[in-house]
């Protein structure tokens, strides 16, 4: 299990097993005589020492704690210079690793109590206890190396010790496993609020986050949505309707989606308060015939649904909405800093921001008052079918001074209008 789990503490907490038990055999191969007259035995004793630390380091996360993480990195050098120098000189080496450790064993269940102490964790309070078993252990093996203790059961003192803090640590692990498994569930959880379906699978199979979406350049039929004059709306049910209404225009982006042939029905750019960007073709393929019919298409089923969650509001006036539609070149990417989020830009987002700031000019030229309205780019509106461009009229821009920002050359637009009345006696 450990060495399914990969994890650094894991990994070291093996080393820490396997040394010990290469420490067992070496004692055990000299009943009577005290461990350190061979060199294997002083080897995996300090290999012992290197893989506590490690493994307390990362279990521990002490990376958070400056002083003890220094003091776990020096303790770690140490133990591995003093196992390196027993093939020279194995008593020196041996009497090193027992200074080191009666001074390192404390300081690991000192770090223990501090880490339980700052962030109150289950795991935590066992591997104090698992520690201090081992400590005691420790001592009495030290104080009887140093012939302080002489009763000769004592020797086994590391041992029983060790013995006993492996079953107890093997449990705080366990209920480190469940722990980082809840808090994992839970981060998925709340990433899936945040990501598409096939993202979230992606990332829990360890791919990075910019490798789950489409990027670079493509064409993409773009939808900028507005709502006029917002910051002249007083009634105070408005930010939630809007909420609403945003709730189902994603669920209706969503419709038709397939994760494994990258289909949906469009694409949320970005959303902006009382507005958003969405495209429509890329980065999702649209599942029908002409995505540029779908997208005038879609743009009337958002007008509807928008007068659908405003009506009944106690504004006077009433509230509308503003559509801007083109198409053009796109380039979908990765941000490279901050929180990582893909977005998408291009002529083709641009054009659709302007048309939807057309609206002015189209109420200036009809000389009406302001009204839930879309206006599509000319080139677009060609490649609509009949069917489709039977609700539109043509607003021709220069014989009335008038150009579309970033398109200079077009020469008209296409709109279409939303009376009030006409729209109260469509939802009825």
């Amino acid at each position: 299990m450990l060495l399914i789990r990969k994890d650094p503490e894991y990994i070291y907490y093996l080393l820490y097993l396997v040394c010990f038990a290469v420490w067992i055999l070496n004692v055990w191969s000299m009943p009577h005589s005290i461990w350190g007259n061979i060199d294997w035995d002083v080897i995996s004793l300090g290999l012992l020492g290197f893989s506590a630390m490690m493994f307390s380091y990362h279990f521990l996360d002490l990376k958070r704690y400056e002083i003890l993480r220094k003091t776990v990195y020096m303790c770690s050098v140490l133990y591995i210079v003093f196992s390196g120098l027993a093939f020279f000189n194995n008593d020196v080496a041996f009497y090193l690793i027992q200074a080191l450790s009666a001074v390192g064993s404390p300081m690991l269940l000192f770090s223990g109590l501090y880490v339980y102490v700052k962030r109150r964790e289950l795991h935590t309070l066992i591997y104090v206890f698992a520690y201090g078993v081992f400590l005691v252990g420790v001592a009495v093996n030290v104080l009887y190396n140093f012939r302080i203790l002489e009763n000769f059961h004592f020797r086994s003192g590391l041992l029983y010790g060790t013995a006993v803090e492996a079953v107890v640590m093997l449990v705080a692990i366990g209920r480190r496993i469940y722990q980082l498994d809840l808090e994992r569930r839970y981060s998925y959880r709340q990433l899936a609020k945040l990501v598409y379906p096939h993202q979230l699978q992606q990332i829990r199979q360890g791919i990075n986050i910019e490798s789950t979406m489409p990027v670079g350049d493509s064409n993409a039929c773009v939808l900028a949505f507005d709502v006029i004059a917002s910051s002249q709306v007083n009634d105070s049910s408005f930010a939630e309707r809007w909420e609403t209404f945003m709730q189902k225009v994603r669920t209706i982006m969503m419709h038709k989606y397939d994760e494994t042939q990258m289909v949906s029905t469009g694409y949320i750019i970005k959303e902006m308060g009382d507005g958003f960007l969405c495209s429509v073709g890329y980065p999702f393929v649209q599942p029908t015939d002409s995505p540029e019919d779908f997208c005038v298409q879609l743009a009337d089923t958002l007008v509807r649904l928008f007068h659908q969650e405003m009506d009944g509001m106690s504004e006077t006036n009433p509230i509308h909405c503003s559509v801007g539609i083109a198409k053009g070149p796109v380039k979908a990417y990765f941000s490279g800093s901050g929180a990582i989020r893909h977005d998408l830009w291009g002529r083709g987002v641009v054009l659709a921001t302007r048309y939807e700031e057309m609206r002015r000019e189209v109420f200036r030229i009809l000389e009406i008052p302001s009204e839930s309205i879309i206006c599509v780019q000319n080139d677009l509106f060609q490649t609509l079918t009949e069917q489709t461009q039977a609700d539109f009229q043509m607003v021709p821009l220069r014989p009335h001074g008038v150009t579309v920002r970033n398109q200079p050359d077009a020469d008209a637009l296409a709109v279409k209008l939303y009376r009030s009345s006409r729209l109260q006696r469509k939802a009825s």
